[in-house]
């Protein structure tokens, strides 16, 4: 009972702190609803489509004007235009009026029809990855039906049936699937990661603005005064208020921003709940004993910043964790937001059960103790040189 008394004290305290800070009300309470909009509304769309290509046709055939007709009809490219030759497309596309060139060479159809080897020339740009993988997909998938149409057609009129000419053709035939996310939408990979990387920013942000300014102010003091000094409430009051907004924007961003964006959710809503409430614990304790090092409120928010994006690349949804190298796996472990969104993965777009994600429970039950001792360790020392120097009121 002591303990929770301690706690609703300090957090009276942080409560009345925030509201008395603009600071920190812009920084908890208005900045995850603006970055949410504003990236949400960005990857609106999820996937491009309509990629501009242009198109070299030498050869003026009837089958090439098909293969124009089909990239067009492509739901992810558009035919900008079809140029005479490799000048006027090499101009468009180094001014990136367009990502792709297709040359259809002056032979083409003339070696179809002879069943000889034809080729045609894609030229991708591929710095810009997700555009080249498209275009270069595409145009695989339309030259590749085109051709396999023409074998097909080229083994009935010799006499095979339609399944002695499919055997044939295909002897081998792959079965790919997509699952989990079938229409393979960048939008619906992205857009959860950037939700939790604000919400992970926000709290950290406010946190250390609240504690680097409670140095700057000398008061400290007042602070350990509010939890009678029993380090626990004081520790516990200090982030309730921040778990507690922090944890209803999260509830708002999954019923209004996921229906909003159409980001589905196949798993089980109450277990992501759980993931949620301990991956906010666990990165305010993280939070508590990061703010500890800082003198002010300046260094603290400058450090914060500069760690955002190291924290972002070390998740392993951007790039898989086991591609880091041994030392960098270790430390993206540490890092509370690195098993959350691979729990995220497992529940919202995987359907996992319990079962797949009780070690990244118990992972992010782990970091929470580590990190509360840590902040104990900490704060304890903080108070203890405080109360013996009489630094602050």
């Amino acid at each position: 009972m002591n303990y929770f008394n301690h706690s609703m004290k300090t957090a009276r305290r942080e409560w009345q702190r925030i509201t008395g800070d603009r600071n920190i009300i812009l920084i908890l309470l208005f900045s995850p609803l603006m970055y949410v909009m504003f990236f949400g509304t960005i990857y609106y769309n999820k996937t491009e489509t309509k990629v501009p290509i242009v198109v070299i046709d030498d050869d003026h055939s009837e089958l090439s004007r098909m293969i124009v007709r089909n990239l067009n009809c492509h739901s992810l490219l558009r035919v900008e235009r079809v140029e005479p030759d490799f000048a006027a497309a090499t101009q468009a596309f180094n001014q990136l009026k367009v990502y792709g060139i297709v040359w259809i060479p002056s032979d083409f159809s003339r070696l179809v029809k002879s069943s000889q080897a034809a080729e045609i020339g894609t030229y991708i740009n591929v710095s810009r990855f997700l555009i080249g993988n498209d275009i270069n997909r595409s145009v695989t998938e339309v030259v590749g039906t085109i051709d396999a149409g023409i074998r097909i057609k080229r083994m009935e009129t010799s006499g095979l049936s339609v399944n002695q000419t499919m055997n044939s053709f295909e002897p081998i035939r792959i079965d790919m699937r997509s699952l989990f996310v079938p229409p393979e939408t960048y939008g619906d990979f992205l857009l959860p990661c950037l939700l939790v990387l604000i919400l992970h920013q926000t709290l950290l942000f406010a946190l250390l603005e609240s504690i680097g300014r409670e140095r700057e102010q000398r008061t400290i003091g007042e602070w350990r005064k509010a939890g009678s000094g029993h380090i626990a409430g004081i520790l516990t009051g200090k982030i309730v208020p921040y778990f507690l907004i922090t944890f209803i924007y999260t509830l708002f961003f999954g019923v209004v921003f996921f229906r909003m964006f159409a980001i589905p959710i196949a798993g089980n809503a109450g277990l992501l709940l759980v993931m949620v409430g301990l991956w906010l614990i666990a990165t305010l304790l993280f939070g508590l004993f990061m703010a500890s090092f800082f003198q002010s409120k300046l260094q603290a928010l400058s450090i914060g910043v500069f760690c955002s994006y190291p924290f972002f690349l070390l998740t392993g949804y951007t790039w898989p964790a086991f591609a880091m190298p041994q030392p960098l796996r270790w430390l993206s472990a540490l890092f509370p937001t690195a098993p959350f969104l691979t729990s995220f993965q497992r529940i919202a777009v995987m359907n996992a059960g319990l079962k797949p994600v009780l070690p990244l429970i118990i992972h992010l039950a782990l970091l929470c103790v580590l990190y509360a001792g840590l902040a104990t360790l900490r704060y304890r020392g903080l108070f203890k040189r405080v109360e013996r120097n009489r630094l602050y009121r």
